[in-house]
Parts: structure tokens; C-alpha cells; sequence
């Protein structure tokens, strides 16, 4: 664990404990809100450069994604339905960050978009290239600098919250953006009827790779760290909790209580 990280908008103290106990694994959780602007965080932070080494180049994430792959691409269709309200018509082009094997890109194929994706994990790229026969590429954000802004959306799907900087992700995916374009996020709503019910041992928090805990207001503080527009927050479920999903879903769209955080930024003018 690494436990000198300041918030993204430079304030050092680590604030109060808004949720502890145990996981659902037994693994300690603490979450800290920022006294200054209010974004939680997991205290003591992980270590991301192990992360990188280790639990983000296995290949436990990827059987699991090949495994639901029809899962995830109906997660991918309430994505695209969203994107689809804030692209401009015409052609369009999307770059899937953090794509794993790919079921975004797949289905964004479906719909149309000419679709291609990025991961640093080895293994989920080959399945997505060799097996789907998907354009997928085994990079990462640090590697977009030098491409070129073409895309009319750019994904960021169950990412965020694993970044030390989120902002400065946001800024750099935002350059690669066509004109009218946007970057949606998708990330673990903290704020969600579930996280509320089930505290420490709510899935979302995952506090052996989540830095950071997003709401609907704390992913503001992103947009402004990162100097962008955010143009749309919402929230749905993707897991049912073994009831039928519709009965979970359709409140929380109601409500806007998910357990999943969607959330489109653009460039500001």
C-alpha cells in the first residue's frame, strides 16, 4: 500500500472515514471523503505500480470477461444508447480504453460505429484480436499522446477509479476527440441504493485496485480538475442481486440510485 497520495484537487489530509468493516472477501475497507472537495478515496491507497505487474496482467479478469461476454455486451448496448443522445450524426468512430476482450467494441460494431480498443493487459488483447478479430491494441493512455483527435467518443469503462490521476486521463482522452466529441466513463456509483444497504461489503468499492469512489457530484470535481464540460450524469444496475434485473434497473434510472455511474464529458469551449 502507498499511503502518501493527495486528493486530485491538492488538499493532503486524508478527511474522515465515511465507510469501514470487511469486504465480502474479508478484506479491510476504509474510505476517506476529502475535506476539501468531498471525492472519497481508499486509505491507504494500493500500490498501482504493483497493480500494473500483477493483478492487471492476469489472466483471472479476462477468462471471467470471455466467460459473460454476452453479459458485457448488453452492458455495452446501455453505453452506446447513451452515446448515441450526445454524438453527432454521421460517421462514427469510437476508441474503447481499458477494452479487456473487447465486448464494447464488438457491439459497438453491431451499431454501426467503426470501433477499436485499447488495453495493457497481453492476454485480453490477443483473445480480442486473434479470437473476435477485433482492432484491439495492447496500449495505454500514456501511449494516446501522440494520436490524433479523430474519435467522435472515446469509453472508459470500470477504469477511473483505478487511475491516480483521473483528471489528467480525462484531459488526455478529451485531446483525441473530434470536434463534437465526448469521453464517457462508466465506474462504481458509491452513492447507489446498494452501496447504502450493504456498506463495506458492497462489490464496488474493490479496495485492492479502486483509488478512488465516484458520485454523481464528486465526478464534477474530475471535470473541473481536468478543466472539461461534464455534459451528462446518470446512473443505472448492472447486477440484478438475484432479483430480475428489470426490477433493479428501472428504479435506479428512476432515481438515479445504480450502483453504476455514467457519466459523458466534452471539451470545454
Amino acid at each position: 500500500m502507498n499511503a502518501v497520495v493527495p486528493c486530485i484537487c491538492g488538499e493532503a489530509k486524508v478527511g474522515a472515514i465515511v465507510v469501514a468493516g470487511l469486504s465480502r472477501g474479508g478484506d479491510r475497507v476504509e474510505i476517506r471523503r476529502c475535506p476539501n472537495c468531498g471525492l472519497c478515496r481508499t486509505w491507504p491507497q494500493p500500490d498501482v505500480a504493483l497493480l500494473e505487474e500483477t493483478d492487471y496482467q492476469g489472466d483471472t479478469d479476462v477468462r471471467h470477461h470471455v466467460s459473460n461476454l454476452r453479459r458485457f455486451r448488453a452492458y455495452a448496448r446501455n453505453l452506446l444508447r447513451v452515446l448515441e443522445s450526445h454524438v453527432p450524426a454521421g460517421p462514427r468512430n469510437l476508441l474503447d480504453v481499458g477494452c479487456n476482450v473487447g465486448a464494447l467494441i464488438l457491439e459497438a460494431q453491431q451499431w454501426g460505429w467503426t470501433s477499436r480498443g485499447i488495453d495493457i493487459n497481453k492476454r485480453a488483447i490477443a483473445y480480442g484480436r486473434d479470437v473476435l478479430g477485433l482492432d484491439a491494441e495492447n496500449a495505454s493512455i500514456e501511449d494516446l499522446r501522440t494520436w490524433s483527435a479523430t474519435f467522435q467518443a472515446v469509453t472508459l469503462t470500470q477504469v477511473l477509479e483505478h487511475l491516480p490521476r483521473p483528471h489528467e486521463a480525462i484531459r488526455a482522452l478529451l485531446n483525441i476527440t473530434a470536434p463534437g466529441g465526448v469521453v464517457a466513463i462508466e465506474s462504481p456509483n458509491m452513492d447507489g441504493l446498494f452501496p447504502r444497504l450493504l456498506g463495506a461489503a458492497w462489490y464496488g468499492y474493490g479496495v485492492k485496485q479502486h483509488l478512488w469512489h465516484f458520485t454523481a457530484q464528486t465526478i464534477g470535481v474530475v471535470a473541473k480538475a481536468a478543466d472539461a464540460e461534464l455534459v451528462a450524469v446518470t446512473s443505472r444496475s448492472n447486477l440484478d442481486y438475484g432479483l430480475p434485473l428489470m426490477l433493479i434497473d428501472i428504479p435506479a434510472r428512476l432515481f438515479n440510485c445504480g450502483d453504476n455511474l455514467v457519466a459523458v464529458f466534452k471539451k470545454r469551449e
